[in-house]
């Protein structure tokens, strides 16, 4: 499948265009404020969900942390399109209305194809990586190790649709769209206002797209990455392949300026190791 995809991207670079046309940089109008808010939301909503459910099954503690990190996008959500406008929240995920009427799929499609691709090629890289990594240290994947160790469906499906849907959506719009998003605006701004750092942009301010001839600061990227393996290493050995694998999504956002072809990508990796499991267990 990985070399399908890179003969695709060669033909179709060849014929037509390279998948991301031009090296743009979006500047997004997210606050530092924002970001440990919407940080505090994903981390609080599923902590309480769990010592709330501390005595129920596995089943129902899974689907009670399903329910609470659904809370909390929708929260994040609500709040960012309330703040600013709802015109930025949909350019994030690439729900603007198609630009011409020649383009057949909307543009969320295209960008969801572009993260298969990139998945496709850079997954086996990144579990090489992973197999290296693990002889510095221990891997443990506590859903992966549940959904291995009991035959509970309720559990097994929740913690599927958490670790494929739901995770992959959370991770991508704290860590690239709101945390890398953040640190784009501001290296694209020359002498940003505290305020404006602390409490974000005007509600009217949408992203503003620049096209230059030499690519943008490549720190942002580096940061977003950094954080997102920091935020794994309870995971043991999976934090160093996730930071390269960080460095994709972040390239990948950087460009197409979308979540969309990020969480595609990351959906596809965490659903290779769900598949995995599941294979392994019978």
């Amino acid at each position: 499948m990985s070399a399908l995809a890179i003969f695709w991207i060669l033909w179709h670079g060849s014929r037509y265009a390279p998948a991301l046309k031009s090296a743009v940089n979006a500047k997004w109008p997210w606050g530092v404020l924002d970001v440990l808010g919407c940080y505090l939301i994903i981390a609080l909503l599923p902590a309480v969900a769990i010592t709330t459910l501390k005595d129920a099954s596995p089943g129902v503690k899974s689907l009670g942390t399903l329910l609470a990190e659904l809370l909390a996008l929708g929260v994040i959500l609500v709040w960012l399109g309330i703040k600013y406008h709802t015109s930025a929240v949909k350019r994030l995920f690439s729900l603007e209305p198609r630009s011409g009427s020649g383009e057949t799929f909307p543009p969320w499609v295209k960008k969801a194809s572009l993260g298969l691709l990139t998945g496709l090629i850079s997954i086996p890289v990144i579990l090489r990586i992973h197999l290296i990594s693990q002889l510095l240290n221990e891997y443990s994947h506590p859903t992966l190790e549940d959904m291995q160790n009991r035959t509970e469906l309720l559990l097994i499906v929740a913690q599927a649709i958490r670790a494929i849907f739901v995770a992959s959506i959370l991770e991508e719009l704290f860590y690239r769209g709101l945390l890398q998003g953040f640190l784009q605006r501001l290296q694209a701004s020359a002498k940003p206002s505290l305020e404006s750092l602390l409490a974000g942009g005007e509600r009217c301010e949408l992203p503003v797209w620049k096209v230059s001839s030499s690519p943008p600061p490549s720190w942002p990227i580096f940061a977003s990455a950094s954080f997102f393996a920091f935020g794994h290493l309870n995971l043991g050995a999976s934090a160093i392949p996730l930071f390269f694998f960080g460095l994709i999504l972040g390239y990948l956002f950087r460009r197409s300026g979308s979540l969309i072809p990020c969480i595609a990508c990351h959906s596809l990796l965490n659903a290779y190791s769900i598949v995995q499991i599941l294979i392994i267990s019978g």
